[in-house]
């Protein structure tokens, strides 16, 4: 033994960052409900919740509104937690000094509080860039404190969602006191295309009923409801699974143009099926598009721009480009975006012929078209 262990006992071996948030996320899931506080120093604090069935019923109907009980979620969320005081491992009850000034530092810890009374798991860190990926881990949603978002590049949340179990993100604004979706914020430096377009795949792929995503130059997006099933004419379903047969859902990504052309008469009309309308002048195969999303294929609409190509084209069985913007998107390009795909097959729609031709297709022929399961 040396002589530093004789005079202060052998030290117990470093803990890993990975160890911490490892621990922290076993603590989050435990029975016994509690917050968990990783701090920045890697201290973890653990914040308990009201006594079952203590909470009043319009409070936890307000928490079950952001995230609903029925289903257990892991929720990691990136807020200040270095000002909160308490030892290493210390579990702080409600009322105490600790859970007040995690209160104090962090503006919606009710609303965390809230969420791990009735059954998610919740922890807390300050997000790093060097812990984001550990902090993330197997986090179905991440909640990001505004007070913190200018600290986050895309970068940053792209690595998170590559580890996580699930891919919603949300800012939790100071000022408004609500939760928006990341991709949504603007002037905050998060609406870069890679994570626009997470957020398209994500809304087409979770929205119920169905949903075309259309996303538009300035990174907004347009929804476009789907027609229900029974409400489909049989040809229209026969022309939906002939590209996508066997009831399977494929992820279809579509390179359109989205500045939708609008005609004055079209003010006179409800807003939606203006909206419609205007979107089957500009994409002529929108019926199309319209019946494979119906039948369940989570659908995304883009531009195709460079920067986008990639990203937007990330996870897709089937890539559908509008034949007038095809000669504006480079070979090189698109063969990044095509190792993005599920399954690279890309298909360009001719106007002037109104059919589909192959670029490139998984099927040994392209009169069959096939999909890596």
């Amino acid at each position: 033994m040396g002589i530093i262990d004789q005079i202060f006992g052998k030290m117990p071996p470093p803990v890993s960052r990975g160890e911490v948030f490892s621990n922290a996320r076993a603590l989050a899931a435990q029975e016994k409900r509690q917050v968990v506080v990783i701090r920045p120093d890697l201290t973890i604090l653990r914040l308990g919740c009201p006594p079952p069935n203590s909470m009043p019923a319009d409070a936890v109907a307000q928490v079950e509104a952001i995230v609903p009980g029925n289903s257990r979620y892991n929720i990691a969320v990136i807020a200040p937690t270095g000002s909160i005081p308490g030892p290493d491992g210390q579990r702080a009850d409600p009322g105490s000094r600790e859970w007040l000034a995690a209160g104090k530092s962090i503006p919606f810890f009710g609303i965390l509080n809230g969420l791990a009374y009735i059954g998610h798991s919740v922890w807390v860190f300050e997000g790093k860039d060097s812990e984001m990926e550990e902090g993330c881990r197997d986090a179905g949603i991440l909640i990001v404190d505004s007070a913190l978002a200018e600290n986050i590049p895309p970068a940053s949340i792209e690595r998170a969602r590559r580890v996580m179990s699930g891919t919603s993100v949300f800012l939790h604004d100071r000022e408004t006191f609500q939760l928006r979706p990341w991709e949504e914020v603007q002037g905050s430096g998060a609406a870069s295309w890679a994570s626009v377009l997470d957020g398209a795949r994500r809304r087409a792929s979770e929205t119920k009923p169905p949903q075309i995503v259309l996303v538009k130059p300035d990174q907004s997006f347009l929804l476009f409801p789907c027609t229900p099933v029974s409400s489909m004419k049989p040809e229209q379903i026969a022309q939906a699974e002939r590209i996508t047969p066997g009831g399977i859902k494929r992820n279809i990504a579509v390179i359109a143009p989205t500045e939708l052309i609008v005609e004055p008469a079209d003010s006179a009309r409800k807003p939606l099926v203006a909206q419609f309308l205007a979107a089957g002048r500009t994409i002529p195969f929108f019926g199309m598009l319209l019946n494979l999303a119906s039948v369940g294929n989570p659908m995304w609409i883009f531009d195709g721009k460079t920067e986008a190509l990639e990203s937007g084209c990330r996870n897709a069985d089937l890539l559908l480009i509008d034949g007038l913007l095809a000669g504006k998107i480079q070979m090189r390009a698109l063969d990044r975006a095509a190792k993005a795909m599920r399954s690279e097959n890309i298909v360009i729609y001719d106007r002037n012929a109104k059919r589909l031709h192959f670029l490139r297709h998984v099927s040994d022929s392209p009169e069959r078209i096939a999909y890596r399961d």
